[in-house]
């Protein structure tokens, strides 16, 4: 897996940041017209290297203003969330 990772990039596109190589989108961050963030997902394997931090920061940097992050609807985006608690 680490050969994707460093094969990967970062795109953004209508609502969507998503980090993804040739074959896959490793993980996502979904926001709104308000950017309030809907969800946000990374692949189990990458999980902890900073790659859902990234995607958070390209989304800040777009709106040029703090992300409202909406409640988990999923536990995994509660997890997310609850690692990410500093990066608020």
């Amino acid at each position: 897996m680490n050969n994707d990772i460093k094969n990967s990039k970062y795109e953004g596109f209508d609502g969507v940041y998503a980090f993804k190589n040739a074959n896959n989108i490793l993980g996502f961050v979904r926001f709104n017209e308000n950017y309030q963030v809907e969800y946000i997902s990374v692949y189990p394997i990458i999980r902890h290297q900073g790659i859902a931090i990234k995607l958070l920061q390209l989304a800040k940097h777009k709106k040029k203003n703090e992300l409202i992050l909406q409640d988990p609807i999923n536990y995994i985006g509660l997890e997310i969330l609850i690692s990410l608690n500093q990066w608020k």
